[in-house]
């Protein structure tokens, strides 16, 4: 008798609280770029770890092999910041491996309207999200908190 195939996809979700408090809740997609990173590591070629983290002014789903977030008219360079070893927690409950990145970002201009988020691996856009406009004033802190579950079989 066969196991059963498990139709546990990798999911993740994001809230992401402003300085003054407002907060935005979403799913997020994995991208062809991230599946490719999850891919290398799993095979152990070289594959740069998450580092990044990006926002944006899309409005719609980027496509599968989507590689950037849309930077409307804002320099693409005020758009990131880094993430490090320390932003992330691993643990494992029940049938669920699950990364939990913890991040801020802190815009050196106002960046009004932003309604995506990514994390990144060098160039390699890993996941996307989309949630309502929210204006992220410069110098103040926005908080991402990203849970991102990695199912498997008993």
């Amino acid at each position: 008798m066969g196991m059963q195939p498990r139709s546990g996809r990798i999911r993740g979700r994001l809230r992401l609280v402003t300085a003054g408090g407002e907060q935005r809740r979403t799913h997020n997609s994995v991208l062809a770029g991230g599946a490719g990173l999850v891919a290398r590591l799993f095979a152990g070629q070289p594959a740069t770890p998450i580092d990044g983290v990006g926002v944006g002014f899309g409005t719609d789903p980027l496509p599968p092999d989507g590689a950037a977030l849309r930077p409307g008219a804002a320099d693409p360079a005020n758009l990131t910041g880094p993430i490090g070893p320390a932003d992330f927690t691993v643990t494992t409950t029940g049938d669920v491996v699950r990364v939990s990145i913890t991040a801020t970002f802190t815009p050196t201009v106002e960046l009004d309207g932003v309604t995506e988020a990514g994390l990144s691996a060098g160039d390699v856009l890993y996941n996307h999200v989309l949630f309502d406009p929210v204006t992220l004033p410069a110098g103040k802190a926005v908080s991402f908190f990203w849970d991102i579950d990695f199912p498997f079989d008993h």
